[in-house]
């Protein structure tokens, strides 16, 4: 029996794995402060993610760039369709469960909100590595500027001078 494991195949694995890992990451330190013994007023679950977050989210965001490679006032789609969904859906769910836990865990412990808004910010650094380059890309203008269109048409009595 042979083993392949297809490129596309592997490019899939690496995005889900690497949304897996940022939500388990995500999720854990968010909620560890309740049980294990880190250091009151140092932050070093904030810390660990900090260092960690970056390495996933710069993944994600590579991954959708190559998804949807812009050429010019262009878009094009480069991949399949499998990739792009869960490249879409997968943080916007992700997102969704986290902010559910964020809010749950500030309530019961009843933390500031300065808290609150530094792990917003870590979960929404989410979001703009994958959805914004994607949204970027699948948005991209396929005409030319405005300023480029008007100086192309004729001018009539409407525009004026």
């Amino acid at each position: 029996m042979k083993f392949t494991f297809t490129v596309p195949q592997a490019r899939l694995f690496i995005v889900i794995y690497c949304l897996l890992m940022t939500g388990l990451l995500l999720g854990f330190f968010l909620i560890s402060p309740s049980f294990m013994p880190f250091n009151p007023g140092k932050d070093e679950n904030v810390r660990l993610i900090e260092i960690i977050l970056p390495v996933f989210l710069g993944y994600l965001g590579s991954a959708s760039q190559f998804l949807l490679r812009s050429s010019g006032n262009d878009a094009s789609f480069h991949g399949d369709e499998r990739l792009l969904f869960v490249l879409t859906v997968g943080p916007c769910c992700l997102f969704f469960v986290l902010n559910v836990v964020l809010f749950t865990t500030f309530y019961v412990e009843k933390n500031p909100i300065a808290e609150v808004s530094k792990w917003f910010t870590l979960i929404l650094s989410l979001l703009t590595s994958t959805v914004g380059v994607i949204t970027v890309n699948m948005f991209a203008a396929r005409h030319p500027p405005l300023r480029a269109r008007r100086a192309s048409r004729p001018r009539s009595k409407v525009d004026g001078i």
